[in-house]
């Protein structure tokens, strides 16, 4: 039997599961769509208040070369990490995760951040 998600659907439990696993105050799901532009599919928060999520210009640079992005510290995200399709010896930029600050208070050590950029 196949068990078949929308995109939407998808969206939700990744947002969900990282505030879940992360322990984040928020996580937000960039997909790219197929004119090649990233749109906002889902938002996950602990916090009623958290601003709409925006990738500039110079951040989706960086994520379509696969890097992590760490935000100035006016941003209410504390990293986007780039979600990769990888098919044969090709990777192809699809979105990118969006997660907010720790709920711990602590920041993304660079041994988290070493496993984040494994990971996707």
């Amino acid at each position: 039997m196949r068990i078949y998600f929308t995109l939407p659907e998808l969206s939700k439990i990744l947002a969900t599961k990282s505030v879940e696993q992360f322990g984040v105050a928020s996580a937000s799901v960039f997909i790219k769509n197929r004119s090649g532009k990233l749109k906002h599919i889902k938002n996950c928060r602990h916090r009623k208040k958290t601003p709409k999520p925006v990738i500039e210009s110079q951040a989706l640079s960086e994520l379509e070369k696969g890097e992590l992005v760490i935000p100035d510290l006016v941003s209410a995200y504390s990293i986007m990490i780039p979600l990769v399709l990888t098919r044969s010896r090709q990777s192809d930029f699809i979105g990118a995760l969006m997660l907010g600050p720790r709920l711990n208070e602590l920041g993304y050590s660079t041994e988290m951040k070493k496993n984040l950029k494994k990971t996707w």
